[in-house]
């Protein structure tokens, strides 16, 4: 908690930091048990919500970094066809781009690859979890969430 205080005691500034702070935990609380089972985020410890944000981030960091590659490899390969069979006639009238700049795409979606293949293990164990019901755990969980929010975020009817 956080209290701003003066000589004379509690302030207006400090009831305003109190109410916005416990505004904000209320939104993060619901925000979370959207995201995670509100049994798991409402009766975990610090230490269990921080486990499980950090779960949280690192799963949407690997996919941020997968799609970063797959853009990048289609940018390589779509280089270098326009490189090699298009040619300058049917390319809008832009012209090709020279075999130096399509060997550099190609050379960072090369090393870009090598990168998340030296993640492999990590990459495999999110596709395995989704493979093995994560994926239709998802989808039940956003089903779920979107036909009684407020079962979901663990709020009965007469809490508002």
């Amino acid at each position: 908690t956080l209290a701003v205080t003066s000589s004379g005691g509690a302030t207006t500034a400090g009831r305003f930091c109190s109410r916005m702070l416990s505004g904000c935990r209320s939104i993060l609380d619901a925000f979370m048990s959207i995201l995670i089972t509100s049994d798991q985020w409402r009766n975990a410890d610090s230490f269990q919500r921080q486990r499980a944000l950090a779960k949280l981030v690192s799963r949407c960091s690997l996919v941020m970094e997968l799609a970063v590659g797959a853009i990048l490899m289609g940018d390589a390969v779509q280089s270098f066809w326009g490189f090699a069979f298009v040619g300058s006639a049917a390319s809008g009238g832009g012209g090709r781009l020279p075999f130096k700049c399509v060997l550099g795409k190609m050379a960072c979606a090369h090393l870009y690859l090598n990168f998340l293949l030296s993640k492999r293990k990590k990459i495999a164990a999110v596709v395995g979890s989704v493979r093995e019901g994560g994926g239709g755990a998802i989808v039940n969980r956003v089903l779920d969430v979107m036909i009684d929010p407020k079962k979901e975020m663990g709020l009965s009817e007469d809490d508002e």
